[in-house]
């Protein structure tokens, strides 16, 4: 039986593994440091807990972590596999700039472990179906397309290490960064009461838009802290253009405020909902 190891456990890792386990491929990962939501979702996608060690039985091994934990994490299975006769493939899958990801690349390699450098654009695979796109560049790109046949949308590039992490880097930054200037411009909006009117004109006039902005800013609140270092990240690759470093920035900052509100008084969190129901005033506070 195949076996491929996945790091971490969040909705990315778990709906990959989801889509492995379902089609009998043994899925292991590592709980050490996780959350118990964490092993909930592991438990329910029929992930394999192992200690760090286990990952070594692994063809395959996929990291999907916060743009901070990619490089330590890639050190710690470089670490083990150095002393295994093994050639697994390592994929980074993370939000991560082209020169982290070729620092990562160093890493592993020099494990002898293949690299391929991974970038996705959108939802995390869904049971029975659906894929998000998954670029691949680098040396290990050609052997990580193999795994299309578990219907991953795998897309690969003849192209260098960094090449898929640009992709994403590129089109989070549209995405990601419509989202927090759309938020900032809404949080304007409701506290001079004129939420209900600016609505009104991105329904009428930027239909499409507003289409994209409600689901993604109502899906937001939850990972808000996850896009802050995705936002560092963009700030890093885009800093010899002009105005990118300091917008993405201002970007991670916006979602740090949005992600420590969440998760304690929620006001503005809920302003950004009053304004998607269509209400002129902000909500009343206790």
């Amino acid at each position: 039986m195949k076996t491929i190891a996945i790091v971490a456990q969040g909705e990315m890792g778990a709906g990959f593994a989801g889509r492995f386990s379902e089609r009998g491929v043994r899925v292991v990962t590592v709980l050490e440091g996780r959350s118990e939501a964490s092993a909930a979702r592991a438990k329910k996608a029929s992930m394999e807990c192992v200690e760090w060690e286990g990952v070594v039985d692994a063809e395959l091994f996929i990291s999907l972590v916060p743009p901070a934990e990619a490089l330590p994490i890639a050190r710690r299975v470089a670490a083990i596999f150095a002393g295994s006769r093994r050639r697994a493939l390592y994929a980074d899958l993370n939000a991560i700039n082209p020169k982290t990801a070729e620092t990562i690349a160093e890493v592993v390699q020099a494990a002898g472990l293949e690299f391929a450098d991974g970038g996705i654009c959108g939802a995390a695979p869904a049971p029975g179906g659906g894929s998000p796109a998954i670029y691949t560049s680098g040396p290990g790109a050609e052997r990580f397309g193999y795994y299309r046949r578990f219907e991953l949308d795998i897309r690969v590039m003849d192209a260098p290490v960094g090449a898929a992490s640009a992709v994403k880097m590129c089109q989070a930054s549209v995405t990601k960064g419509y989202t927090a200037l759309a938020s900032i411009a809404m949080l304007a909006a409701m506290r001079f009461g004129a939420g209900e009117m600016l609505r009104e004109e991105l329904m009428t006039s930027r239909a499409g838009l507003y289409e994209f902005l409600e689901p993604a800013t109502l899906r937001m609140f939850r990972k808000a802290y996850r896009f802050v270092g995705e936002m560092h990240e963009i700030a890093d690759f885009m800093s010899d253009e002009v105005g990118g470093r300091a917008t993405f920035e201002t970007f991670a900052e916006v979602y740090r405020h949005i992600a420590n509100d969440y998760g304690s008084e929620g006001r503005d969190v809920a302003l950004l909902r009053h304004f998607y129901e269509g209400h002129s005033n902000p909500p009343a506070t206790s």
